[in-house]
Order: C-alpha cells, then sequence, then structure tokens
C-alpha cells in the first residue's frame, strides 16, 4: 500500500511539472514564466518529497519540508513586488482579500492551522523561553 501511494505521488508531482510548463496561464505574452509558474513546481516537487520520504524516519521531515517550501511558494504569490525596485511587501488588507487568489489565502490559513497543532506539544517550552528572553 505505501508503494502505491509512494508511485502516486511521484506521478502526481510530475504530472504538476508538466501542467505548469504546458499551461499558458504560466506564461506572459512573450512566451516566458511569470511567477505563478513557481507553483506548479513546487508543488511538484513537495510531491515528490511527499512520495520520497513516505515510508522510513524521514516521513515526519518530508511532510514538514513539503508544506514549508509550497508555503513559501505560495506566500509570495501574495507579495506586492511590481515591476519597479522598492520594498517588496505583503498587499494591504483591502487588497489582499480582493485580489489573491482565494485558494492561496486557504492554503496559508490551513498551513498555520497545521504548524500551531504541530507544535503543540513544545508550547511550554516555547512559552518558558518568551518568559525568559523578552521581559516587561
Amino acid at each position: 500500500m505505501v508503494l502505491v501511494q509512494q508511485l502516486l505521488l511521484g506521478l502526481f508531482g510530475i504530472a504538476s511539472w508538466a501542467w505548469g510548463f504546458s499551461d499558458p496561464r504560466f506564461r506572459d505574452a512573450e512566451g516566458s514564466f511569470i511567477g505563478k509558474f513557481c507553483l506548479p513546481m513546487a508543488l511538484g516537487l513537495a510531491l515528490l518529497t511527499l512520495g520520497w520520504t513516505r515510508s522510513g524516519h524521514l516521513k515526519r521531515f518530508g511532510f514538514w519540508f513539503a508544506l514549508a517550501l509550497f508555503g513559501q511558494v505560495v506566500a509570495l504569490q501574495m507579495i506586492d513586488a511590481g515591476p519597479f525596485i522598492r520594498y517588496q511587501h505583503y498587499k494591504p488588507f483591502n487588497r489582499l482579500f480582493v485580489e489573491t487568489h482565494p485558494l492561496l489565502l486557504i492554503f496559508v490559513s490551513l498551513q498555520t492551522v497545521l504548524v500551531v497543532v504541530g507544535i503543540r506539544g513544545r508550547w511550554p517550552s516555547i512559552w518558558a523561553w518568551l518568559r525568559n528572553n523578552f521581559r516587561g
């Protein structure tokens, strides 16, 4: 069963790369890749990583690595960089919720929940460190 899951994750990862290279939505008018091209590439790499680490002692690492990798790419899609050299920042809230695709916002919310749940066993040591290092 694990082998089947690994093969499916690998196939979906390769299919994600094929989608990224073949879909015209990831290219500009001149045929060059645009920033959104990173989404299927990172998704493919995340799925391949999940498939590769599905069995064995790297399973947890593979999950957290894939989550961090895809989360970083999703976060980069919400940055207001523009064509000029200037300070790059997240879009303001009034533009973030209007101009950003809802799936990106859903993924960032899901990632936040997964990270908070994932570190639940470490909360006492986190709070102790915060109390020791950040005093009022």
